[in-house]
Parts: C-alpha cells; sequence; structure tokens
C-alpha cells in the first residue's frame, strides 16, 4: 500500500496531472501549437521575463517551461530577493526594471532571474526543456548530471546527485527549486496553464544536434510542442543577450508568427522564410554567399534579417568601409545590426585580421558610447594586442557604466602587466570582494588566472585568510 502511494504521488509530480488551483481556469488558455498566441513577448534579455511575470500579479506559484540551453538558476542575496519583492508588493515597476542589472550587485540577471522568480513565489516548478539530446540516451541521468557539473551555474554535489531520472526527464531541486530537465521530445503533457520562455539560440542548438537546417529544426520543435497540448498564460521569446547570437535573432520573430498563426507551420514554409534558411546554410558553410544573398535581396530588399546578412558577410571578408556604413546605419534603427558589429570583430579577430576588427569596434562606440560590451571588447582586444594603458582606460570606461567581478579583475591585469602591483592588488582584492559564494558563480579561465596572482600576492603578503578564501574558490571552479 504504502508503495502505492508513493507511485502515485510520482506519477502526479512528473506529469503534472493532479488537480491545481489552475484547473479551472487553464481552459481560458491558448493551446501551444494548436491555438493561436496573440500576446507573446519579444524581450531583449531574460531578465525582462521576471518582470513580465512579476506584472501578472493573480498568477502565483506558476510551472515555467524554459526552452534554453541556460538555467537562470544562479542565487541571489536574501537582500536582494526582499527588495524585488517590496517593489512588487508597491508595484514600483519603472524602479524594478531600472535596478535589474544596476552597479556591481544587480539585483537580478539573465544567470537567476529563474531563481530569483522561484524565491518570490512566482514560479514553484520549472520544467528546463534542453535543446540537446542528453535525454534521449539510455544514461540520460549520467549524461544531465556531468552536464549540471560542467555548465555556467556552479551547484553543489549534493544537488546534482539527487538529479534522478524517471518519466523521461531528470529531476530534483537544484538550490532549492524543484527542477525537471528534459528534452523536448520527453516533455509530458502538463495540465496547468504555464509561463512559457523561449531562448532564440535554443532553436539553433535543438538544429544542431539533430543535425537539422535551422527551418527544419524550428518545425520539428513547434510539431513537438503541440502534441503536449501545453496552455500559456505568458509566453516571452528572448531574442538574444549576447552579441554572437545577433545574426539569428530574425528566429524570434519567425517564433512569434508561429505561435500566433498555428497553420504556418501546418504547409510549406513561407517563402521568406525559406529564403533566410537558405542563405544561413550558404553563410556558416564553405560557399562565398555573397550571389545567394544578391539573389535573395532582389525579391525581399528590406528584410532586416537578409540585409544584414550581407553586411556581416561583406565585412567578413575584408571589403572594408562600404559594409562598415551599411552596418552603421542599420545599427541607428535595429539592435541586432549593432550586436552584429560585436560579432563581426569577434570573428575577423579569430581569422587575426586586428585592424578590421578594432573599426567595428570604434564604429559600435562612435554609435553607442555608453554600451558596455562594445567597450570591454575593445579593451579585450587592446589587452591581446599588449597595449596595456589603452586597454586599461576601456575597462575603466565598462567599470563605470557595469561593475563586478570580471572587469575588476580585467582591470587588475592591466596594471599587473603594466608593472603596478600595488594598483593591480587593490582591483583583485575588489574583484574578489564582490564575488559571493552563494550566488554559484563559475569562474573563466581568465578570472581563474588572476585568482591564481592574487593567490601568490597574499601569500607573499602573508595574507593567510585571503589566501586560503581564494584556495577554495579556486578548488570550487
Amino acid at each position: 500500500m504504502k508503495l502505492f502511494s508513493l507511485l502515485s504521488i510520482l506519477f502526479c509530480f512528473f506529469t503534472v496531472s493532479c488537480t491545481s488551483k489552475h484547473d479551472a481556469v487553464s481552459e481560458s488558455y491558448p493551446v501551444l501549437g494548436l491555438e493561436p498566441i496573440a500576446d507573446s513577448t519579444l524581450v531583449e534579455d531574460p531578465r525582462e521575463t521576471l518582470v513580465l511575470w512579476a506584472r501578472k500579479v493573480k498568477l502565483r506559484k506558476m510551472t515555467a517551461v524554459h526552452f534554453s540551453g541556460r538555467d537562470g538558476l544562479a542565487g541571489a542575496s536574501d537582500d536582494a530577493i526582499r527588495a524585488v519583492r517590496t517593489m512588487i508588493k508597491k508595484g514600483q515597476w519603472t524602479e524594478l526594471e531600472k535596478r535589474r542589472n544596476e552597479g556591481n550587485q544587480p539585483l537580478f540577471t539573465a544567470q537567476n532571474y529563474l531563481f530569483t522568480a522561484a524565491s518570490l513565489g512566482i514560479v514553484q516548478k520549472i520544467y528546463w526543456v534542453v535543446p540537446g539530446r542528453l535525454l534521449l540516451y539510455s544514461d540520460a541521468e549520467r549524461r544531465v548530471q556531468l552536464f549540471l557539473e560542467g555548465g555556467d551555474t556552479r551547484f553543489s554535489r549534493e544537488d546534482i546527485s539527487g538529479m534522478k531520472y524517471a518519466y523521461g526527464c531528470v529531476s530534483g531541486t537544484l538550490r532549492g527549486v524543484a527542477v525537471s530537465i528534459c528534452s523536448p521530445e520527453s516533455l509530458p503533457s502538463i495540465s496547468e496553464p504555464v509561463f512559457l520562455d523561449l531562448d532564440v539560440e535554443a532553436f539553433s542548438q535543438f538544429a544542431q544536434e539533430r543535425k537539422f537546417t535551422r527551418l527544419r529544426g524550428f518545425k520539428e520543435f513547434f510539431d513537438i510542442l503541440a502534441t503536449k497540448r501545453i496552455r500559456s498564460a505568458s509566453t516571452t521569446i528572448v531574442l538574444t543577450d549576447l552579441p554572437s547570437r545577433s545574426i539569428h535573432r530574425y528566429i524570434g520573430t519567425q517564433a512569434r508568427e508561429a505561435l500566433s498563426n498555428p497553420a504556418i507551420m501546418k504547409t510549406a514554409p513561407p517563402e521568406l522564410w525559406a529564403l533566410r534558411n537558405d542563405i544561413d546554410r550558404v553563410f556558416f558553410g564553405d560557399e562565398d554567399p555573397a550571389r545567394a544573398i544578391r539573389g535573395a535581396l532582389k525579391k525581399y530588399p528590406t528584410d532586416g534579417a537578409l540585409v544584414l546578412y550581407g553586411a556581416v558577410a561583406a565585412m567578413l571578408r575584408v571589403s572594408g568601409q562600404p559594409a562598415l556604413e551599411t552596418l552603421g546605419k542599420l545599427c541607428g534603427s535595429d539592435k541586432a545590426a549593432c550586436d552584429a558589429l560585436l560579432y563581426v570583430a569577434n570573428r575577423l579577430m579569430r581569422k587575426q585580421h586586428d585592424v578590421s576588427a578594432e573599426a567595428c569596434l570604434k564604429k559600435a562606440i562612435a554609435l553607442r558610447s555608453d554600451w558596455p560590451a562594445a567597450l570591454r571588447a575593445h579593451g579585450e582586444l587592446l589587452y591581446v594586442k599588449k597595449d596595456y594603458a589603452q586597454a586599461l582606460l576601456r575597462f575603466q570606461e565598462v567599470e563605470r557604466l557595469e561593475d563586478g567581478v570580471s572587469i575588476q579583475f580585467s582591470i587588475a591585469d592591466c596594471f599587473h602587466n603594466m608593472g603596478r602591483e600595488s594598483d593591480a592588488l587593490s582591483h583583485y582584492t575588489k574583484g574578489l570582494s564582490y564575488y559571493e559564494a552563494s550566488t554559484g558563480y563559475r569562474f573563466n579561465d581568465r578570472e581563474k588566472d588572476a585568482l591564481t596572482r592574487l593567490l601568490r600576492m597574499s601569500e607573499e603578503q602573508g595574507d593567510s585568510a585571503r589566501a586560503k578564501i581564494i584556495k577554495r574558490f579556486l578548488g570550487n571552479g
């Protein structure tokens, strides 16, 4: 009898088929992939998703379906959670928007917005739908645990080992939040209305893992989603918060079209979608995409995605000023084009075309002088060129706009290479003071190098307490 009761509880947990407070109203929400969703929202980064959910004050303790390669479950301090809760209770939405990523200790970020939503009681259960094929293998539990061990967020060993496979997903709690990690194929039907959170980049990852073109992967995903009969109380589509993904922002507008008109996925794709897909395939292949892009632009001369592909392709051929001017003009009206300047610069740096890369970055900064990502990228380029004094100036501009662990370490690295060890020590220590072990922040290789230098300095100064802290951080990675 006890075994039967336990199995019943487990079945209820994984299928979400038990009676819930949402059942009475679930019929009023549209079924994803079958019924039109007219109010899906395109957002620039995941933090906006939390604000949108928070404003739906009648919807609390919701289930969230999160389609992304990133977890959003890094921790947040108790003070930050209290501050956000107070603003929500008072309806201080403008202030919440302003402070969502302000200063060196933001109230919430792209790395912890789901954890914050759970801590506030906005969501109580998360289905993290990963775009990869982890859940399609017989050893899915082991693969997911390894995936969590190597991810951007550092979870405890206890949390990771507690994630267990059942009913097609690997489930447990991560930082106190109930999470089921599923693939699109293994995601169960969910009877209650959900908050749906789609990351545009996940569509590309889904397609690549299954060796599909992006368009075929896009269609397959929505075909799978339609079989789940999930009802959406709110749908957000995260365009991208990383410039490297700007080239595929158009997938977000296609997703919105597919959600608002599910019938579009039941027939041959629109001609423009097919043209974008063909250009994308050539762009990332071995052929020169210029001819194909010219042909596509004859049919759709004003399509932002095609124009962007053309300008980016021209810049990557190092064809110089005309393409740069095109991107600059586009940047005035299209954020994707601004981000593309950074995308092109990164690609050119990898090809060691530093002069052209720097031209892109200077153009970006001229257009948006308060853009931390562009300032930082230019600083990194100068740092690689060993122009530490100029790199320092760029990093200090970033510091004034968007301070944090990483930028303090970059400033310290410049001082170290300039032989100003006292200033380097000051900024290494400042960066370390911003770090909170509870957030689950994982240091990258360069930051580990910075910590190693700080460890050496601390030991040389006889500061055993600081050395002990650094050793712990380095041991945790």
